[in-house]
């Protein structure tokens, strides 16, 4: 009996490795999105940078994310190299100061893609998404934020995903680039997989 135990536990792994391989998932689903190399630039690791006293700074390569910088901090921007910005907050969100205004008289290029905080919808988040996608491309400094970082971490994690990152993944860089919890990107992904 002691010998047939050890036997069978194996047998139960093995059909349970096997059950988990056929099981569909975002991350394993048939899809039109990239599978992108590892050396893939879109695929630089999320790090923790600084932008003056901007809070919750990161960066991959060119791309930096963050909460809302305050006006004094966009000196700190542009002498990171920073030549473009990615705002996420709806246009009705104060920020202190007209940010438009500011980025205009420094020479900063100028996106706002209004993600609201109470849910993602594709008619904006894809079209930041493809900003996004944009911005790495073009190896021009860009700076992607919102007023804590939280809607730039879930934003980061979609785009990696559609980069062709493994979902969990794409929710790590998510989370490093600011993103309080997995949830609202997960959601979004499983909701649609594919642009």
């Amino acid at each position: 009996m002691k010998a047939i135990l050890p036997a069978f536990t194996v047998l139960l792994l093995l059909a349970g490795c096997n059950l988990n391989e056929n099981r569909a998932t975002p991350s394993n689903s048939t899809s039109n999105r990239a599978e992108a190399p590892a050396d893939t630039p879109s695929l630089k690791t999320v790090e923790p940078a600084v932008l003056g006293d901007t809070p919750r700074v990161s960066r991959a390569g060119d791309l930096w994310f963050a909460g809302q910088p305050s006006e004094g901090d966009w000196q700190a921007v542009t002498d990171a190299g920073i030549k473009r910005v990615i705002d996420l907050r709806d246009r009705a969100e104060d920020r202190g100061y007209d940010e438009s205004v500011k980025l205009e008289g420094l020479g900063l290029g100028y996106q706002v893609f209004e993600v609201r905080k109470e849910g993602f919808s594709p008619e904006v988040v894809e079209p930041a998404v493809k900003a996004l996608s944009e911005a790495e491309k073009s190896g021009e400094g860009t700076l992607v934020h919102c007023a804590s970082s939280n809607r730039v971490g879930s934003l980061v994690a979609i785009w990696r995903y559609r980069q062709g990152e493994d979902i969990e993944k794409a929710l790590e860089a998510g989370k490093a680039a600011g993103a309080k919890s997995d949830a609202t990107a997960r959601k979004y992904i499983e909701q649609h997989p594919n642009p």
